[in-house]
């Protein structure tokens, strides 16, 4: 698109930085590029974005934000997607799993607490989930013959955060039983 005015111009402030991807990860040169790219995108007062495309790359988005990109543009899941940067440094992924998790042990008694982990990428809510489970709670997670994407709940079965791992059909059932 070409701006037809300076106003039109400078509307388009965002500083931009195109991943270099080669055997299935991020080079090097572009965590170089991202840290002067910050530098000129904060002279700017503007943002800076980075695109990165390839296939299985969605575990290194994470240090394309570290590097310094404020927002993402990368394929999920098969789609375009554009991700913000986290709220939370400590925290990746928005919403947080782990904040819900680390809100309700703060608010509630883990032990009337039933958490369920479904389908999800990363490790999102493990520890908070698995936390839930030692203070007494019980805890699902779903099973890798059901997820879409069997990270998240692997990541709590792994760490022995799940009470029972269950067919996702079959948790309203156990959700039921529970409650009862």
């Amino acid at each position: 698109m070409v701006a037809d005015s300076v106003e039109a111009r400078d509307s388009y402030r965002n500083v931009w930085v195109v991943a270099e991807v080669m055997n299935g990860k991020v080079q090097k040169v572009t965590y170089e590029l991202l840290g002067a790219a910050r530098v000129l995108a904060d002279k700017r007062k503007s943002e800076l974005w980075c695109v990165v495309m390839g296939a299985g790359l969605s575990g290194q988005v994470e240090g394309l934000f570290h590097g310094g990109a404020d927002t993402v543009v990368a394929v999920r899941c098969g789609k375009l997607t554009v991700m913000a940067k986290p709220e939370s440094p400590v925290h990746l992924w928005h919403p947080s799993v782990e904040v819900l998790g680390r809100s309700v042990l703060e608010h509630c008694d883990a032990s009337h607490v039933i958490a369920v982990m479904l389908t999800g990428m990363g490790h999102d809510g493990a520890e908070a989930f698995t936390e839930i489970k030692k203070q007494g709670g019980r805890t699902i997670a779903e099973s890798e013959d059901s997820a879409v994407i069997f990270g998240m709940p692997k990541e709590l079965i792994e760490r022995g955060g799940a009470t029972l791992v269950l067919h996702v059909d079959d948790i309203a059932t156990q959700l039921i039983k529970w409650t009862d």
